[in-house]
């Protein structure tokens, strides 16, 4: 789709989609995919992007893809917790994206097992309440519609607002 500057700078452009987390849960390391290059490492454009994006008040979400492995509600805690560290705010050394922080997670699952989907959108929101930073969950779902894998998500959203 171009690059990610580009989508900033478009008028009426709220929130970008940055990248996409694949292969969570199941006690495995997720897997990033940035759409707007294979590594970090080969895009050095990308930080400055980034940062000037949300100086322009976009939300960057991170994208939980593909189909869920999540296990349990601990597995889901484990998620929630390398979301956190590594992407939203929180205290890893080794940020995949430099130094920019992440507004939120959106969960774009088009299959698979949902169980615990619902856990780590609780777990998430811990970490939203705990250190008061504002924190968005977002659903993609995909036509046709309910999708089933986010049911409980969405409820959960829905309850909040």
């Amino acid at each position: 789709e171009g690059r990610l500057i580009d989508l900033c700078r478009k008028p009426k452009v709220a929130c970008a989609n940055i990248a996409f987390l694949e292969n969570f849960g199941g006690r495995q390391t997720p897997q990033l995919n940035l759409s707007q290059c294979c590594a970090p490492s080969d895009c050095p454009q990308l930080s400055s992007e980034l940062e000037d994006c949300q100086n322009q008040s976009i939300q960057l979400l991170i994208s939980l893809a593909g189909q869920p492995n999540l296990t349990s509600i601990d597995d889901a805690r484990e998620v929630a917790y390398y979301l956190w560290n590594n992407f939203l705010g929180g205290y890893s050394d080794s940020h995949p994206l430099g130094k920019t922080v992440l507004d939120g997670v959106e969960f774009h699952i088009h299959s698979g097992n949902p169980a615990s989907l619902d856990d780590l959108a609780r777990a998430l929101l811990e970490y939203n309440t705990l250190e008061k930073k504002q924190m968005y969950l977002d659903a993609a779902p995909e036509c046709p519609l309910p999708v089933h894998a986010l049911d409980a998500v969405i409820r959960i959203q829905n309850w909040l607002s």
